[in-house]
């Protein structure tokens, strides 16, 4: 049925993501990243914070599928830490690049 299947590969995507947040971490806008390709969103959440001493407030989604939300390995996402998240998401979305908080 697809529900275990990995991820799609958008090479283009990735490509574009990753260059605009290495351009972010060269000029100061993104002070630490992650992707989420192996482990997915916890493990990169739990990495992050294991290394940097620093925790973590997340919001879990009440529905749909929890094991895919926290353990999903989808290409082209990062787990991000900015001093600016109000520059950094409108610098994202002029590069048409999408970003939650």
């Amino acid at each position: 049925d697809g529900i275990y299947a990995p991820p799609p590969l958008d090479l283009a995507a990735e490509q574009k993501t990753g260059s605009w947040v290495r351009q972010q971490i060269l000029g100061g806008g993104i002070n630490a990243a992650h992707d989420i390709s192996d482990g997915g969103l916890a493990v990169a959440i739990a990495e992050m914070t294991m290394r940097s001493g620093f925790g973590a407030d997340i919001l879990v989604p009440k529905t749909g599928n929890l094991h895919g939300w926290a353990f999903g390995e989808d290409q082209a996402r990062f787990v991000v830490t900015t001093a600016d998240s109000k520059t950094l998401i409108a610098a994202a979305k002029e590069a048409g690049i999408e970003i939650t908080k």
